[in-house]
């Protein structure tokens, strides 16, 4: 019914918000590029890994995230179903979310002369969300029909939503200055990605009552609900297809932000020739604010959309079906509801919207190397049910940077609620980090996981490679 896990809520505090983000800072606002300490950025290699449940968790004395690389390690077992996690107590809604990403090359370009800057960002991501889940509906997916503490008991559960999509996505980014006086800096920037999709799904369930009368029987009383997927399978006999069939899905995604920045000297109003000669603008603060993911993608070549209008099914032997493949999975479905196998097919295409957030950023130059940064995030589901649903947080990133090194805490509320702690570290231009170091440090219950890195080339403001240089590399980092 919805993701066990959930990765990159994940918004990679410790390094996208730094003066040295260079290009991986349009990922949280288009207008960055303009007041980085790079003239020049280039990503070489990059990912983000987030996940996160509230229903499952392996408790921390049974597990560390290390214990994945031992040879002869295997997951416990837990209670008379021997299910290899625990599930949290409680009767309240289940909810889950993952973002994975990875960074591929890409480029910033900053002209500072002339009052722009532009960038090409190339990224393969997948995100997934679960929201409202009953806890009825998320221990029969976990136990199965044999959970006996559930078995005759009539649920009534209303507004279940879980969707997913996986994409390639090429942006094109452009950030110029607005207006520019005395001690205040205005910039504007826009990312304009082409998406191309490889899967999406979601399931939307109005209303869904139900009875489970043993380990092989549930009187299905009423389901209203949609269902909709498109798979990089040939549904017929679940193989995948050649490299031409991966792609079945197209759509458009934008991405605005603007920048406020004050300095506590006078801006310069004269600049030299050479990109490299121009020097970084300090600020006493920078605010922000941004649009992100705002699009979607739609599939038109091996999607399907399936309806279940108040429908009802007395199903008898339920633990026993099996499936060779999607058509007569669907086609069942359709038939117990309807008694037509094709009747609950209503449309061969399918658009899933992207996790869609407004984002705020403040940024406060505390005194010479020392930062403040905090924000909010607020998840938009702009297209409905059919949308991932970015989980909303609040942050607070003390930070200490240098061109050689830096080192952030990111201190986050996700959803607004759930305190984190993390810490991102930057050795040059590469960056290491987590925004929820418990699950390393063994200080929390194993129930998802944060991690991100990045590689890059980068050319400071200010260093000339041709100009003369106590080290053989000039500007150059690496």
């Amino acid at each position: 019914m919805f993701p066990a896990g959930r990765a990159m809520g994940q918004e990679m505090l410790g390094m996208v918000n730094s003066n040295y983000s260079g290009v991986n800072g349009l990922i949280i606002n288009p207008s960055s590029g303009l007041n980085t300490r790079y003239w020049l950025d280039i990503n070489i290699a990059g990912a983000g890994v987030f996940a996160r449940n509230n229903h499952l968790y392996i408790p921390n004395e049974d597990f560390w995230i290390f214990d994945l690389m031992k040879a002869d390690f295997s997951l416990p077992a837990y209670g008379q179903y021997e299910r290899p996690a625990m599930v949290y107590d409680g009767t309240n809604k289940r909810e889950a979310y993952t973002s994975n990403r990875l960074l591929l090359p890409s480029v910033m370009y900053a002209n500072v002369n002339r009052g722009y800057a532009m960038g090409l960002l190339l990224q393969s991501r997948f995100a997934g969300s679960g929201n409202r889940i009953s806890y009825d509906v998320a221990n029969f997916g976990w136990y199965g029909l044999e959970y006996s503490p559930q078995q005759n008991i009539e649920f009534d559960n209303y507004n279940l939503n879980a969707a997913a999509l996986a994409w390639n996505e090429i942006g094109l980014n452009f950030a110029t200055v607005i207006r520019r006086e005395r001690f205040d800096l205005w910039t504007a920037g826009v990312t304009v990605k082409y998406l191309l999709g490889m899967a999406g799904y979601y399931t939307s369930v109005n209303n869904v009552r139900y009875v489970v009368l043993n380990d092989s029987t549930v009187d299905m009383r009423n389901l209203d609900a949609e269902l909709g997927f498109s798979l990089p399978l040939d549904y017929s006999n679940n193989e995948t297809p050649g490299p031409a069939g991966y792609f079945n899905g197209r759509g458009l995604a934008f991405e605005i932000g603007f920048t406020f920045i004050k300095t506590p000297r006078e801006l310069r109003r004269l600049f030299p020739d050479k990109m490299c000669n121009h020097k970084f603008e300090n600020y006493q603060y920078k605010l922000g604010i941004s649009l992100l993911d705002f699009g979607s993608v739609t599939f038109e070549g091996n999607a399907q959309r399936h309806l279940y209008d108040n429908v009802s099914h007395f199903w008898e032997n339920a633990n026993q079906l099996t499936y060779p493949n999607i058509n007569e999975f669907v086609n069942d479905l359709s038939d117990r509801f309807y008694g037509d196998p094709t009747e609950s097919l209503i449309e061969e295409s399918l658009t899933i919207g992207l996790p869609t957030a407004l984002s705020l950023q403040f940024d406060y130059h505390y005194k010479e190397n020392w930062y403040i940064n905090t924000g909010v995030l607020a998840g938009l589901p702009l297209f409905g049910d059919a949308s991932v649903r970015r989980p909303g947080q609040l942050y607070f990133v003390p930070r200490y940077e240098t061109r050689a090194f830096e080192a952030s805490l990111p201190i986050s509320l996700y959803k607004f609620q759930t305190p984190r702690l993390g810490l991102a570290l930057r050795f040059y231009t590469f960056t290491i980090g987590t925004e929820k170091l418990g699950t390393y440090l063994k200080m929390n219950n194993f129930d998802g996981m944060d991690f991100y890195f990045s590689l890059r080339i980068a050319f400071r403001k200010g260093y000339c490679p041709l100009k003369k240089s106590k080290t053989p590399c000039g500007d150059l980092e690496f």
